[in-house]
């Protein structure tokens, strides 16, 4: 056994998952060609590496007797063990029995490395672990940066006017870039709140900035809507200072964002191509009619739902894709009216509290407006069943749930056995089901790339 001081295996835990973020976003497309291709897809690629982080984690559970365990409340066990009982219930009784159990074993997976992320956040304290999630933040923003202006460069060189895929690559499909940017951008924000970090707030401001930017060329539209309303109600909720703070810097580097593009991302392209590359799209991409076809699906199956990712399958949908860009609509077509009352008025009595709690510090209004901009942009876009975009909204989470006062339970070894075999049980869950060849293909990803039944 490793005995080694708290603070340290906290340190090499987040690197650890640092490097596996940076290789499944911004780094994917060099590291997919060294898989000789034998992986699936670049979306299965960031499967496989969070289940590696996964897996990772679950070892260093045994690994590091020094680690203890913050203390679950009873009540979420409750309500977790009611939601996994009434899905397998539904999962039996539907058409992939298979698939509901692959799916609520990723739910497991999920609450246990919440439990983890809980755990290490605790040791070194919330307000150094955001910092160090800033320090990597800002790293993948500074690779995203270099990457985008590189391909601005190529795209003007060659003649061609680049369009919303064009400007970032690693992410197969924009609006999983979309996703991240809704979390992560009131992170990049922290040096404004924490003088601590007062000598990065240029950089800060740049960075949002070039969110922005991106934002503006993706025209994510539900994106820009959420970050909008979530700051909007943060500064409602904030103290009067804290709240101009974060409307004036806010501002700042919508503007600047709001100038790079113009200049960077309309000007130049019409220069050198005369086209101009920007088109306002006004439809909803699918997501009216889907929400219409589910509104009137639900009471189809009202109590029990469709089982878990019973959507994939679904018979009559207008769109192809295997999600139902709404959290809310999905969980209840799938797993029915009582799993989501069990689901949505815990989530909501929880965030209630979360958001009426009075904050000691500044910088925790950030991780607020953090969490507000997952879920909302999870009402509109695939957030929870993304393998990257779910493993932040579940390390946002924790950071919410956590505080610097927050006591560690004195668990004996068995526990931490228990959670960690459990963990690698939900991983081997998932990943046994990786490119099963008898089921029909899907284009549109949820657990894998390629669905089949």
């Amino acid at each position: 056994m490793i005995q080694l001081p708290e603070q340290r295996p906290s340190v090499v835990f987040g690197l650890f998952w640092g490097v596996i973020f940076l290789t499944a976003t911004v780094l994917s497309p060099y590291v997919y060609p060294l898989t000789g291709f034998s992986v699936g897809s670049s979306y299965d690629l960031k499967r496989l590496l969070m289940l590696l982080g996964a897996g990772g984690s679950a070892i260093t559970l045994i690994a590091i007797p020094s680690l203890k365990l913050i203390r679950l409340s009873p009540l979420l066990l409750v309500l977790f063990i009611t939601f996994l009982a009434l899905g397998l219930v539904s999962a039996m009784l539907s058409e992939s029995p298979e698939w509901g159990l692959v799916e609520l074993s990723n739910y497991c997976l999920l609450l246990a490395m919440f439990w983890v992320f809980s755990s290490y956040i605790s040791i070194v304290g919330r307000q150094t672990a955001l910092r160090g999630i800033f320090a990597f933040t800002l790293t993948f923003s500074l690779f995203l940066f270099a990457q985008f202006v590189l391909n601005l460069l190529f795209h003007l060189v060659d003649g061609v006017t680049p369009n919303i895929h064009d400007l970032v690559s690693g992410f197969g499909n924009v609006r999983f870039l979309n996703q991240l940017q809704v979390m992560l951008l009131p992170i990049l924000l922290l040096p404004h709140f924490d003088c601590r970090l007062k000598a990065y707030r240029r950089i800060s401001t740049f960075t949002v900035g070039f969110y922005w930017v991106l934002l503006f060329q993706s025209e994510a539209r539900g994106a820009l809507l959420v970050l909008i309303a979530a700051s909007w109600l943060i500064w409602l909720l904030a103290p009067t200072k804290v709240g101009d703070l974060l409307k004036k810097v806010l501002f700042r580097s919508l503007f600047l964002g709001l100038l790079i593009w113009l200049v960077f991302v309309i000007f130049l392209p019409w220069m050198f191509t005369e086209e101009f590359g920007f088109e306002l799209r006004t439809s909803s991409s699918g997501r009216l009619a889907t929400w219409w076809y589910l509104l009137q699906e639900i009471p189809n199956r009202l109590w029990l739902g469709a089982g878990p990712m019973g959507f994939v399958w679904a018979e009559g949908k207008p769109i192809p894709h295997a999600h139902a860009h709404n959290s809310v609509m999905q969980l209840l077509y799938e797993h029915g009216v009582l799993a989501g009352i069990v689901v949505l008025g815990s989530t909501g009595y929880w965030l209630k509290k979360v958001l009426l709690q009075q904050a000691l510090l500044a910088s925790d209004y950030l991780i607020r407006f953090s969490l507000l901009s997952g879920l909302g942009y999870s009402l509109l876009s695939g957030v929870i069943v993304m393998p990257v975009s779910q493993m932040v909204l579940v390390l946002v989470i924790a950071l919410v749930s956590q505080s610097n006062t927050t006591d560690k339970a004195n668990y004996p070894a068995w526990v931490k056995w228990i959670l960690a075999t459990c963990l690698l049980v939900a991983v081997l869950g998932v990943a046994k089901s990786y490119k099963p060849a008898e089921l029909k293909l899907f284009s549109a990803p949820r657990t894998w790339q390629d669905h089949q039944r």
